[in-house]
């Protein structure tokens, strides 16, 4: 149970700082090195955060899917898929960028409506997925290894 918490909190902590993102990203005057992503300057993900994580996946035919996995690779430099356990789609292409150094990434396409946020923690490494509103995501995933 006071893991399911954790994750909830670690869910709720990664989508505030995604909607942040998303109320800043707007009113940015730099250039975008990543068309893809909302987020400038693309970096590689330190190898700690790649692998496979396990948690709690939601999407309109799936509700409360407990032991479900993310695995993130790395498929060129800089570039990931995510690969979801219950025939969820793949999330390809995601380039990611630092929120701390070492410790907070975060991928985000405002035109999708998808946030993408993995974490290096001391309680570990940690996933967070929103595809859709924020608010009320159609698809969501929250996990740790």
């Amino acid at each position: 149970m006071k893991n399911k918490l954790m994750i909830y909190r670690v869910f709720i902590l990664c989508f505030t700082i995604g909607i942040l993102f998303t109320s800043c990203s707007s009113d940015d005057d730099s250039e975008n090195e990543n068309p893809n992503n909302n987020l400038p300057n693309s970096v590689k993900l330190p190898e700690n955060l790649l692998g496979t994580y396990r948690g709690l996946l939601n999407t309109p035919e799936l509700e409360n899917v407990f032991g479900a996995t993310g695995i993130i690779t790395e498929t060129e430099p800089e570039t990931y898929t995510i690969d979801f356990s219950n025939d969820v789609a793949s999330l390809i292409d995601i380039k990611f960028s630092p929120v701390t150094p070492e410790s907070i990434f975060v991928y985000q396409d405002i035109d999708r409506e998808i946030v993408v946020t993995v974490s290096s923690q001391d309680e570990g490494d940690l996933l967070t997925v929103s595809i859709g509103d924020v608010s009320n995501p159609t698809i969501s995933f929250a996990g740790s290894k």
